[in-house]
């Protein structure tokens, strides 16, 4: 069994935001007119990638104006490795190739790090030749592995230096994914929870 005590306490010391549940939707109301402002009238595709993007995703679209349209397909794509980019797993999904062609994609995630997952993502869809596609992140990590890539997201949340990062939607382990503010996860506290774990096995 896990040590609940461990991750408690962890949960604790992520108290502190890097970034809070109010600048969170702010920011997130922010993006969301901006977004509208220039998509309003041509019914853009929006492609989520799972499971890391699902909550801001879901909280952006309700940050919409009832009368804006728009559809969706989904995407399941990870390339961390424990806190490390590794190897990249790729899934289409719901992606219906023909529901890309001629369309404005919008491709939607929570972080962009070193750019390996949203380059893969974006590169299918370009196969099947959409109108335009931009994308959409919560967190652009300052990460120099992102200039081998041609990929500039037009709509930014927050751009923070090079760490881990957890809460709103992003977790370690499966852990701290459901809290309302993003924090720093550091070397020691993810050492703990790694131990909280292993102690399980």
């Amino acid at each position: 069994m896990i040590s609940r005590q461990s991750i408690d306490f962890v949960a604790k010391k992520l108290s502190k935001a890097l970034v809070s549940k109010d600048s969170l939707r702010q920011r997130r109301h922010e993006m969301a007119r901006k977004i509208e402002r220039d998509y309003t009238g041509t019914h853009p595709l929006f492609v989520p990638i799972l499971q890391g993007a699902s909550r801001f995703y879901n909280d952006l679209v309700g940050s919409f104006s009832h009368s804006f349209q728009m559809d969706q397909e989904m995407v399941v794509a990870s390339s961390y490795d424990d806190t490390t980019p590794g190897q990249l797993q790729f899934d289409p999904l719901q992606l219906n190739p023909e529901r890309i062609a001629g369309r404005n994609i919008l491709v939607v995630d929570d972080i962009m790090d070193t750019g390996v997952t949203l380059n893969t993502v974006c590169n299918y869809i370009l196969q099947h030749k959409p109108t335009s596609i931009q994308v959409v992140v919560l967190i652009r990590k300052q990460n120099p592995k992102q200039d081998r890539f041609d990929i500039s997201p037009k709509y930014v949340g927050f751009s923070l230096k090079q760490q881990f990062v957890v809460g709103y939607g992003m977790d370690y382990k499966g852990c701290f994914r459901s809290m309302n503010h993003i924090s720093v996860l550091t070397d020691e506290l993810r050492d703990m929870v790694r131990e909280a774990f292993s102690q399980s096995a």
